[in-house]
């Protein structure tokens, strides 16, 4: 986007709710690295495993958590999900769906990797949006 940047990570609600994951330590590195790469300018941080529903959840859930509370309080950073990109391809939407809780290995992470390069394609294009 002209005035955003948008990075896409393959988080769900394991990832900052079960101990063994430590995802969160991993998302809030990443995003401090986006802001170091584009300074001055807002992004938002894509995930497309997760609904608007599973922010509430962790939101409710993970209110003192470190990571969480960094992620989401910091200036200049949205978390999207899914429920977030209009006009995104129902196929794609199901896919990204059918996998929202698993690990992604085998055919878990086939499915994700085909499905983000058609999100990829369809936000670039202008087919889809992140709102």
């Amino acid at each position: 986007m002209k005035d955003k940047v948008i990075k896409y990570a393959a988080r769900n609600v394991p990832n900052f709710t079960e101990s063994s994951q430590r995802a969160g330590h991993i998302a809030v590195g990443e995003m401090y690295l986006t802001k170091y790469f584009f300074p001055g300018m807002d992004f938002f941080y894509l995930f497309p495993r997760m609904s608007l529903e599973d922010l509430r959840l962790l939101d409710r859930g993970k209110a003192t958590d470190k990571e969480w509370f960094l992620l989401r309080n910091e200036p200049g950073v949205t978390i999207k999900t899914i429920d977030d990109i209009e006009n995104l391809s129902e196929n794609v939407r199901k896919s990204f769906l059918t996998i929202k809780n698993s690990p992604l290995k085998g055919p878990a992470l086939q499915t994700y990797k085909a499905a983000v390069r058609t999100m990829y394609e369809e936000i670039f294009v202008g087919k889809a949006r992140v709102i």
